[in-house]
């Protein structure tokens, strides 16, 4: 069983004990400085980034399975040389058996929320030693096994977040020719609206 979390609420000690029956917790740390951790993710006034860490720190101590660190980097908002310092530095304090490196594949809510460069995610990787795989590039990804299509399956992904017709193929096992004319369905129906993001066509419900 794996659990994906923003990790706020790791501080809190009857959270933790709920999370030790899982296999796999995947927490997400976008930010070790808190100007950034604010403009990054926005978060409500309570949520206290060191509350967070010092949770993190706990729990990875306590769990007997295997925690992914995600980080999620936007260009020119958690990427420069001093947030890159500080979480390298947490992320040391943390010890994850992983740490996971994405950035703004998808449709941001604000356009101002732009995706690193590959050489860049790199170079942040190189700075976090052998324990570090970077997640944004789905590129090499194959289908197999098709499943019969449902349009319905993919409106209720599509509620999600936004996704590519590759994205939407692969994760519902839907033949890709057949996800591609049922997406230009939902969008001539106004179910679906496409949009561009880095040269990528991402499709998203109305």
């Amino acid at each position: 069983m794996a659990v994906l979390t923003n990790g706020s609420t790791f501080h809190l000690p009857e959270v933790r004990a709920e999370l030790l029956a899982a296999d796999l917790v995947i927490p997400s740390l976008d930010s070790a400085r808190p100007e950034s951790y604010r403009r990054i993710n926005r978060p409500a006034a309570c949520a206290v980034l060191d509350d967070i860490v010092d949770g993190l720190i706990r729990f990875v101590a306590e769990f007997s399975g295997e925690v992914w660190l995600e980080i999620l980097l936007a260009k020119g908002i958690n990427d420069s040389e001093e947030d890159i310092a500080a979480l390298v530095e947490t992320v040391a304090r943390i010890n994850p058996a992983r740490v996971q490196l994405n950035t703004v594949v998808r449709p941001p809510l604000e356009s101002f929320a732009r995706p690193l460069d590959r050489a860049a995610m790199e170079a942040v990787a190189g700075r976090f030693g052998g324990r570090v795989e970077i997640i944004a590039d789905f590129s090499g990804r194959r289908q197999r096994g098709f499943r019969p299509l449902a349009e319905a399956e993919i409106v209720e992904m599509l509620k999600r977040r936004p996704c590519t017709a590759a994205d939407v193929g692969e994760a519902l096992h839907f033949d890709p020719a057949l996800t591609a004319e049922a997406l230009a369905r939902l969008v001539a129906s106004g179910t679906v609206r496409r949009s561009e993001h880095v040269g990528k066509t991402y499709y998203q419900t109305n």
